[in-house]
């Protein structure tokens, strides 16, 4: 209420006051009107607050690193300015140690390797991403961590400006370390600008069993075996080793192409080396077996006969003559279908580098009309061959033959010293014709008797025919 209509509203009683009583009432009305009128100080609500402090007081920035800027009141990074606009601090801080600057500010990232990652890859923090590589790099190369090798790998192949040799130093140390899948990798770099370090990645990582480095040393090796005549046969057998305790398939690979690098070396293995011969026994293994590959098997013998992975028609080489053989018995006999003129075609490649039992089988097919015009005279001459070099079957034809004067003169007498030696080396239908001469007394002296044990020996040892005859 105003003071005057205060006043009047009490006029009635002024009247009643005395002189000292309305000095009283006078100086109350004054003070009352001065406490409307007066201003009144407010406390400060943030005393202790540097950045709010009154403008006398100079500006105390709580953050270290952080600068004022007075006109403001504010504080802001180094090298950064305030934005009225934006209600804060922009541009490119300048941090100080320890900080980081992320998205116009500095961040506190530790220095050891986990929260550089961290920082780099998950928090996108992209000044934390070059202290981690420099963490990896030490880590990587100083102390051996063959995992963070493999890390420095993945960022610099993601990043894409990572040089041949920086890159090829990183997977020899992880291959080093015992990651296998880097000394196949590695080494495919090296092919291009350091053979030779290729090589030595490739051993180490077919050393530990990985196939596919195996695979990568074999095909150079091979390779410069063919072209530079350099054939280290000694490392190839020790690929073939490795990969036949965990790639066989691979395996057979190679060693279908060692024999054929060893048909081309200048100056090949000796025969009991020769990686055709031993590419024969292989499938002579494999046919051992429960249920027997027979194309595996055959497509490794067409290798190890010809030499070569896929010869040409015609093609006169023969790598290894016991693979011709077996790969014509088994054309002759289990062939799906069988390919009786192929099989004497090998016979004949085996049999022209005097392998006895290729020139029996030409026999037989020459004796026999098989596939071919009959021709005892080729026949005996074939058997002629096959019994010189020791080989008793060819004796016990060629005798037969001489029986009968079919393609030779008829020779009893010499059919017998024939069917004799035979006998004695344990092939029962020489024991049986040489019984039957005997009793026979077919230009030899009779002896029925030792005829009949002849026999009787013949059918024990399994020659059914002689079984028969008793």
């Amino acid at each position: 209420m105003p003071f005057s209509h205060l006043f009047m509203a009490q006029n009635h009683r002024v009247a009643a006051l005395s002189p000292i009583r309305w000095g009283v009432a006078a100086v109350l009305v004054f003070v009352v009107w001065s406490c409307r009128h007066s201003p009144v100080t407010q406390p400060d609500p943030n005393p202790g607050n540097p950045t709010e402090s009154t403008p006398a007081d100079p500006l105390v920035c709580t953050i270290e690193g952080q600068v004022p800027i007075e006109a403001h009141r504010v504080c802001c990074w180094p090298q950064q300015q305030w934005s009225a606009e934006a209600s804060r601090c922009v541009g490119e801080p300048q941090c100080p140690d320890q900080r980081l600057p992320h998205e116009e500010d500095c961040v506190v990232v530790a220095q050891d390797l986990e929260s550089l990652r961290t920082a780099c890859r998950q928090n996108g923090i992209l000044a934390a991403c070059e202290p981690m590589l420099m963490a990896l790099e030490a880590s990587c190369t100083e102390q051996g961590q063959a995992e963070h090798c493999q890390e420095l790998v993945e960022v610099l192949l993601a990043e894409g400006d990572a040089s041949a040799q920086e890159l090829l130093q990183y997977h020899g140390l992880a291959c080093e370390g015992g990651l296998v899948e880097h000394c196949y990798e590695g080494g495919a770099l090296a092919a291009r600008i350091d053979p030779d370090e290729a090589e030595r990645l490739w051993f180490l990582g077919c050393d530990a069993l990985h196939v596919p480095s195996c695979g990568a040393l074999s095909q150079t090796l091979v390779e410069r075996c063919r072209q530079e005549q350099d054939c280290q046969w000694e490392r190839l057998e020790g690929l073939l080793n490795n990969l036949d305790k965990e790639d066989t398939a691979m395996s057979q690979s190679l060693h279908m192409e060692m024999c054929a690098a060893w048909v081309w070396a200048e100056q090949p293995m000796g025969a009991a080396q020769n990686p055709c011969r031993a590419l024969t026994l292989r499938a002579d293994a494999m046919a051992q077996q429960e249920e027997p590959p027979a194309q595996d098997i055959e497509a490794l013998l067409e290798v190890a006969c010809a030499g070569v992975i896929r010869p040409p028609t015609g093609y006169p080489e023969t790598a290894d003559p016991e693979a011709c053989l077996a790969l014509g018995i088994r054309l002759e006999t289990e062939g799906k279908p069988k390919d009786l003129r192929r099989a004497v075609t090998l016979f004949r490649k085996a049999c022209a580098v005097e392998l006895p039992g290729a020139c029996l089988q030409l026999g037989r097919f020459y004796e026999n009309g098989l596939v071919v015009s009959p021709n005892p005279r080729r026949a005996a001459t074939f058997y002629r061959s096959a019994c010189d070099s020791g080989l008793w079957p060819g004796c016990t034809r060629l005798a037969a033959m001489m029986i009968t004067g079919s393609g030779v003169r008829r020779d009893p007498e010499a059919a017998a010293d024939l069917f004799e030696r035979a006998c004695d080396a344990g092939n029962p239908r020489a024991c049986y014709e040489l019984g039957l001469l005997l009793i026979a007394a077919d230009g030899v002296d009779a002896d029925p008797d030792r005829g009949r044990d002849l026999i009787k020996r013949a059918c024990q040892d399994g020659y059914e025919r002689a079984c028969k005859a008793r």
